[in-house]
């Protein structure tokens, strides 16, 4: 018998054993209710089998260790108290706050707060309420490891809380500005301040807007132009420094130029060596889409032009918040003739996402040129995807005036500023043959 063989009926003795060892271990009684109280599916009944749960196996005397090797979690039984009613939500939290678990509150911000407020499910005003009551909750946490957490080191559990609480208190900062508390919203500016500076363009836009409200001109001037230092900046917050430009000015022509001014020649700098270093050589077979007007486009017929190819789809959130960053970038490039801007939908699902698109373009005041990828698998428009190795969107390829990808990028940071000066970068990058 070879090593190999010897090694491979190894792995699968102990593969048995595993299995064996699973099957041979007692199902608690305490495992079964936790799966009945979790897996509920009357939203009448949650409420009352997981008060019977909590009843039943106080969180004061559990096992966290055992618990979790059986796989209970009574953060997964609190929310699903809390979150079956929907009228009962905010009630719900008030009624458990005291006892509510770290992942609990976790999850319901992330759930009945971020997401309603990122998709406009429910007005800021509707939502500043549970938004405060969650953040204080969060809070509590903020340097107390509770038992569940055990597992983690110091260091890691600090990672794990931060990860969750900053980006909420985020949306915390963004409904208190929107709901126009004030004062609610300045030390929560400060504590973000902090933490991120001017590192990220969507906080930025909300804190200037803040500080307008509350009247602070300078301070919020200051602002504007450290996040244009910081290539953190959207194009509304542009327009507020062109606006003060103007005032001071006779007229806009040296606007681009004050505005490069801003920002960081380190910055610059870096960001052109991380293209350079991110530029390929890569052939894709040609292809033949429609575009919104029903035209037909042949992929073959764009040698002899720089093409910008940006993947969307009508449900990608990351792909729409990209869009102002190229806006700008279609912009600023609008005068060179070589340069063309192509946007592929596909992966859509719905039988009427080609109006759902172009309402949402006319609606946003985006005059891309909308290419629709053809229907591949089960019916979904991803003919051309598969072809080209898509997967994950956003998606932008640079094409060279001879049909070869030279970069090939996924996902968006959240900055529009900054993307629309990589894309400047890179077709500069193409057009010297770097």
């Amino acid at each position: 018998m070879t090593i190999k063989s010897v090694l491979m009926t190894m792995a699968l003795t102990a593969a048995a054993a595993a299995v064996q060892a699973q099957s041979d271990r007692v199902i608690s009684q305490k495992e079964k209710d936790y799966n009945v109280s979790y897996h509920e599916p009357d939203s009448m009944k949650a409420l009352a089998v997981g008060e019977k749960f909590l009843k039943d196996y106080p969180v004061s005397k559990a096992d966290a260790k055992d618990d979790r090797a059986r796989g209970i979690g009574y953060h997964r039984v609190y929310y699903n108290m809390i979150a079956a009613r929907p009228s009962l939500v905010d009630a719900n939290i008030k009624r458990f706050y005291d006892e509510l678990p770290f992942l609990t509150v976790s999850e319901l911000y992330y759930r009945k707060v971020q997401m309603f407020n990122l998709h406009k499910l429910a007005k800021p005003e509707e939502l500043v309420g549970r938004s405060t009551t969650l953040i204080n909750k969060l809070k509590m946490f903020q340097g107390h490891q509770p038992a569940d957490m055990a597992d983690l080191s110091a260091q890691e559990w600090e990672k794990r809380f931060d990860g969750v609480y900053f980006p909420s208190l985020l949306t915390h900062f963004s409904i208190l500005k929107d709901t126009k508390k004030l004062k609610e919203a300045e030390p929560v500016a400060a504590e973000l301040l902090s933490r991120y500076g001017y590192g990220i363009a969507s906080f930025n836009e909300d804190y200037v807007n803040y500080l307008s409200l509350a009247g602070e001109k300078e301070k919020m001037m200051k602002a504007l132009q450290s996040s244009v230092n910081a290539n953190q900046a959207s194009p509304a917050m542009l327009e507020m420094l062109k606006k003060d430009y103007l005032a001071k000015n006779k007229d806009a022509n040296g606007f681009e130029a004050y505005i490069e001014s801003l920002k960081s020649q380190e910055g610059k700098v870096k960001l052109e060596s991380e293209m350079k270093a991110q530029m390929i050589r890569k052939e894709i077979p040609g292809f033949k889409v429609y575009d919104s007007n029903g035209n037909l486009v042949n992929s073959k017929d764009w040698k002899g032009k720089i093409v910008v190819l940006d993947f969307f789809s009508s449900w990608c959130v990351p792909c729409k918040a990209s869009f102002p960053g190229m806006k700008m970038a279609m912009e600023s490039l609008a005068n060179d003739k070589d340069v063309v801007f192509y946007y592929m939908d596909n992966q859509e699902h719905s039988k009427d996402y080609k109006t759902t698109v172009m309402k949402y373009m006319k609606d946003n005041n985006f005059p891309f040129n909308v290419l629709f990828d053809n229907e591949g698998d089960k019916g979904v428009n991803n003919e051309v995807c598969k072809l080209l190795g898509v997967t994950a969107i956003p998606r932008k390829m640079i094409m060279d005036k001879e049909g070869y990808v030279r970069f090939d990028m996924d996902s968006y940071y959240g900055s529009p500023t900054k993307l629309a000066d990589e894309i400047k970068i890179m077709v500069e990058l193409v057009k010297k043959g770097k």
